[in-house]
């Protein structure tokens, strides 16, 4: 079972430019996990709390857009035990992007007997 946000406050979600992705605490961009909707892909980059929306462009894909997450889940409620960067899923729908948590059964500090996965819930900007 899911834990989604609705217990939490200031969950959203924001645009940023290209320059604006952090480096991930020390660790380099990594997509882990891609999602297609209406003609873009959208890429899930962990180490950054990051969601790229990708466009194809002739032979390639370039950024349209670029979401952060990160000011969102840096609260002592979405820290775990082993850490945070933890997004491992996403979805899109005409109104929502989601991201999964994969917390390795580990349980977030604030709430020490849960060890459920998170889905969080953003409403696009």
């Amino acid at each position: 079972a899911n834990i989604v946000n609705n217990d939490f406050e200031n969950i959203n979600i924001k645009k940023i430019k290209s320059r604006e992705i952090k480096e991930g605490h020390g660790k380099e961009k990594s997509i882990s996990d891609l999602y297609y909707y209406k003609g873009y892909v959208y890429a899930l980059l962990k180490n950054q709390n990051v969601i790229l929306k990708l466009r194809e462009d002739r032979d390639e894909f370039v950024e349209d857009e670029i979401y952060t997450f990160e000011q969102s889940v840096n609260g002592s409620e979405f820290i775990y035990l082993i850490g945070n960067n933890l997004g491992e899923g996403i979805a899109v729908d005409d109104k929502n992007i989601y991201v999964v948590f994969d917390n390795n059964n580990q349980p977030r500090l604030s709430a020490m007997n849960d060890t459920r996965p998170l889905l969080l819930k953003f409403e696009k900007p």
